[in-house]
């Protein structure tokens, strides 16, 4: 990690060494990061919301327990969904999307194909108060080059910024997750659901 101070014209460079440590999963689908600013619980494969909370909540208490000195200031809950559906055109996502996320799919410019259709929306919920980030489009696999693959994100980041105890985790966790699974069902559409109840 590199600290630049300035004073006046003169510049000072500190250099400090930190240490991360990472510790994955024995099939290496999950992730844990642990820096001096960061812990982090990451997976490639999702299964149950309960089983993400149980795992992180058993790493957040031992860790807790032996780092008493360490303060949470930001939490977040973040589900990074891509919709694959087997049949259509890149740019057909009526059957699968909620109408309301595909405004910009139908503006057309003559000549040109489009290379990426990505949009950000952000909220902020009260009681309890937190930040969502709302992402989403077809963020193209392939870009710079038009879009050829059928692959839609839904993107869900969910956040407090912010002192808070941790005892309060696991109830501000259920709330990310509640708040983010009912944008999920409503950003998705029939075709959609049927593929996933496949």
């Amino acid at each position: 990690m590199q600290q630049l101070s300035f004073f006046g014209e003169a510049l000072k460079r500190e250099g400090r060494e930190s240490t991360e440590w990472h510790f994955f999963s024995r099939d290496r689908s999950g992730h844990l990061v642990v820096g001096t600013q960061t812990l982090f619980v990451q997976y490639e494969k999702y299964g149950r919301y309960e089983s993400l909370r149980g795992d992180f909540d058993a790493i957040v208490r031992v860790f807790f327990a032996n780092c008493d000195q360490a303060q949470p200031n930001r939490l977040g809950l973040r589900y990074i969904n891509e919709v694959k559906p087997r049949n259509g055109t890149p740019l057909e996502w009526s059957q699968c999307i909620d109408s309301s996320l595909l405004g910009t799919f139908t503006y057309k410019v003559p000549g040109a194909e489009p290379s990426r259709i990505f949009h950000n929306m952000e909220f902020v919920f009260a009681e309890p108060t937190f930040n969502l980030r709302f992402q989403f489009g077809v963020h193209n696999p392939d870009y710079p080059a038009p879009i050829r693959q059928k692959v839609f994100v839904l993107d869900f980041d969910a956040y407090l910024q912010g002192l808070f105890e941790t005892a309060e985790i696991p109830a501000m966790l259920d709330v990310y997750h509640d708040a983010i699974q009912a944008l999920f069902e409503r950003s998705i559409a029939q075709g959609t659901r049927e593929e996933m109840n496949e």
